[in-house]
């Protein structure tokens, strides 16, 4: 068990059989909470991609005192962006900045996308009508959210209804375990 910011996790539980990668190439691990300190976020495998761009794999946890695992998402890569990476809203909603990597002639572009986790659902949804920037979110109330980019001061807020997103079943829960 490691001590990440008050959340006792089993690490080479989380990483399972990626465990020597993570002792090879010298992974390491960064964690947001809620609020309330109900919930987690968890980028592990943080690797670079590229110069002073980094990336990881999402596990969420629950109660801080015990942690359990609610989902684990190897397949979700996500931005590790300090303060940015991990973001929560109301109602379990859960927001990160996922990694997206095309392949084109000019060669490999990388860029950010948003993507929503509806924890209580076990549902998530890329939000693809935000342009590839990185975004500090906000409650508008109800199921509306404000993004506004942050590496632009005095940018416009964009409000999308959460309602409106192309919902998918989230793989990678506790239910999944028992299903496969």
């Amino acid at each position: 068990m490691e001590n990440i910011k008050g959340w006792n996790i089993d690490l080479k539980a989380v990483y399972g059989r990626r465990w020597g990668d993570k002792l090879k190439f010298h992974a390491s691990e960064d964690l947001w909470e809620s609020a309330d300190g109900s919930v987690a976020g968890l980028l592990y495998g943080i690797a670079e991609v590229g110069i002073s761009k980094e990336i990881g794999c999402l596990a969420v946890f629950r109660k801080k005192e015990a942690p359990v695992l609610a989902f684990d998402l190897p397949w979700l890569k996500c931005w590790h962006l300090l303060e940015l990476a991990v973001q929560f809203g109301k109602n379990d909603y859960l927001f990160v900045h996922r990694f997206m990597s095309d392949r084109g002639r000019s060669g490999e572009r990388q860029s950010a996308g948003l993507c929503v986790l509806d924890l209580a659902a076990g549902r998530f949804a890329p939000i693809d009508s935000l342009p590839a920037e990185c975004f500090r979110v906000r409650h508008a109330g109800g199921t509306e959210y404000g993004f506004v980019n942050s590496a632009q001061a005095g940018s416009a807020e964009i409000i999308i209804d959460l309602k409106a997103l192309p919902w998918r079943r989230l793989r990678g829960g506790w239910l999944d375990r028992f299903l496969l």
